[in-house]
């Protein structure tokens, strides 16, 4: 018999070997195991259920106040599924948001929205776009925000706010500040925007109010279109601007046609030259492309429905959001305890009028004297602490792809929730933080309560990375002046009733009620 059959019939060689065996599936079994655990230690901890945190969202009334109650049990990084994000990981540590912003545009890392947004506008706008597709859209909104573009805006935002302050003074009883600012605002970015010029009362103005605030319900809605649902109500809404912008813009392609073949003015390279006038309105800049002698471009702007969609992001962007930070910076100025606060930013206000030489000098946002008015510029920033419109951004983080963040690793596909408005409240970064002092952001202010660089690196009122707002300068700007028009036309705002915030989910902190005040004017104004 062969050595290698006696070998396997031998009991005691059998049982060697399968010994052996089963030592080695041992040693591997320990290893996964170490390894499972390795890898589980990376893994953030979970705040529970989807529909679990989803009523504790409910509950606390934000995501701000929710996502503090899930740090003191969880940390800094932690897992918060809900049904409409199930797969979503919250981040509070500052580094950590730090690192991620960092790393934003390389990852081409996009921006959740929820499943009724892109449907609402019929295609993607610059919130939806990543990659090559967003950096093309960036090129055709810009001009639309541009300084050319700032500047030509400011004079028609200036008369609209002037408008309102007069309107407000000569009406017979109390005004809602949210609504007079939102309304004008409507009016004076439509203009801006689209060329759009509606008198205060008319229908049109009534129909496009209610049907952007349609929009913008509907975009958080859950989407079923059936009858009476909101989404349905949004979709219409939705259809109807869209018609209207439609309409503006291929007019606006046609004048530019007629005009090309009566005065035909080429560029050396071939297309045609960028006027360097005043622009008219946002669909002006975006019609000027068309003609560009950069072939990406042209295509970008081919598309009426992209054009559309970023049109309506322009208008709600602008009006909608900005309203809010304009309601409270009148209404934290002009409540009690807050007099010399008034009396200073009043005073910057007419030193700058008086010195710039008159209204039409002053309102110019490029200038040097504009984007100064330091004590101005420190309460805009307080304001948009104190009453954010949104505490965190969701990024949705590709298959294959990882993040690190505290320790842990963060691999997609996920959402990675950069949870920065509990920071806006961090004692620690903002001693006082439920305070009105815009004296913190000021070059000299008391050591007690200075802003120091990391709460500066804290604080992104309006985003950050490749979706950082591309509306925030045009925001800053219209806050600043529906102030100077007020200060110039010698107005008066008095509160009626304390001022209370209020807490929701989007806005997360408003002016509860909207700020009801009686609005005077004095026997002298600032020109």
């Amino acid at each position: 018999m062969p050595a290698e059959s006696r070998l396997a019939m031998d009991p005691s060689v059998r049982v060697t070997v399968a010994c052996a065996t089963a030592v080695g599936a041992a040693c591997l079994l320990v290893r996964a195991c170490r390894r499972s655990r390795q890898n589980e230690s990376k893994r953030p901890p979970c705040a529970g259920g989807q529909y679990g945190n989803l009523l504790h969202l409910l509950r606390m009334g934000s995501m701000t106040r929710a996502c503090e109650s899930w740090r003191e049990k969880y940390g800094d990084v932690y897992f918060a599924a809900t049904p409409v994000m199930p797969n979503q990981c919250i981040v509070m540590d500052i580094d950590a948001m730090q690192k991620i912003i960092a790393l934003d545009a390389k990852l081409g890392m996009t921006l959740w929205m929820p499943q009724a947004y892109e449907t609402i506008r019929g295609a993607k706008d610059l919130q939806l776009l990543s990659g090559s597709a967003h950096k093309h859209w960036l090129r055709v909104l810009n001009p639309t925000v541009s300084p050319r573009a700032l500047d030509s805006y400011a004079p028609r935002l200036y008369a609209a706010f002037a408008d309102m302050w007069r309107r407000a003074a000569a009406k017979d009883g109390e005004v809602i500040i949210l609504n007079i600012v939102q309304r004008t605002k409507l009016r004076a970015m439509a203009d801006i925007f689209y060329g759009l010029t509606m008198p205060e009362g008319d229908a049109a103005l009534d129909q496009m109010a209610k049907d952007f605030e349609l929009c913008v319900n509907g975009s958080f809605a859950i989407p079923i279109n059936l009858p009476g649902m909101q989404y349905r109500k949004a979709l219409k809404a939705s259809a109807r601007i869209r018609g209207m912008l439609r309409d503006i813009l291929r007019q606006e392609l046609r004048r530019r046609a007629e005009a090309r073949e009566s005065a035909p003015v080429q560029s050396p390279g071939g297309g045609a030259v960028a006027s360097r006038k005043p622009l008219r309105s946002a669909v002006e800049a975006i019609a000027e492309l068309s003609e560009s002698a950069d072939q990406s471009i042209r295509d970008s702007v081919a598309s009426e429905d992209l054009v559309v969609a970023n049109l309506m992001l322009l208008l709600e962007a602008a009006h909608n959001t900005s309203s809010f930070a304009t309601t409270a910076l009148l209404c934290e100025l002009h409540s009690p305890g807050n007099e010399a606060r008034l009396a200073k930013a009043r005073g910057e206000a007419a030193e700058h009028l008086k010195r710039t030489g008159g209204v039409d000098a002053a309102i110019q946002p490029t200038t040097t004297e504009f984007q100064g008015l330091p004590y101005i510029n420190a309460c805009i920033d307080e304001v948009l602490r104190i009453y954010r419109f949104v505490g965190s951004i969701p990024k949705d983080l590709l298959a294959g792809q990882s993040v690190e963040a505290k320790g842990y690793t963060l691999e997609g596909p996920m959402t990675v929730t950069v949870q920065f408005g509990n920071s806006f409240l961090d004692p620690v970064l903002f001693p006082r933080p439920v305070e009105f002092l815009p004296e913190r952001w000021l070059p000299d202010a008391p050591s007690d309560i200075a802003v120091s660089e990391t709460a500066r690196r804290a604080f992104l009122p309006f985003g950050f990375g490749a979706h950082i707002c591309l509306g925030k300068n045009l925001a800053r700007t219209s806050i600043k002046l529906s102030f100077l028009a007020m200060v110039a036309g010698g107005f008066e705002v008095e509160l009626v009733g304390p001022l209370e915030r209020a807490h929701g989910l989007l806005p997360e902190v408003v002016v509860k009620g909207g700020g009801l005040a009686r609005v005077t004017k004095s026997t002298t104004a600032t020109t």
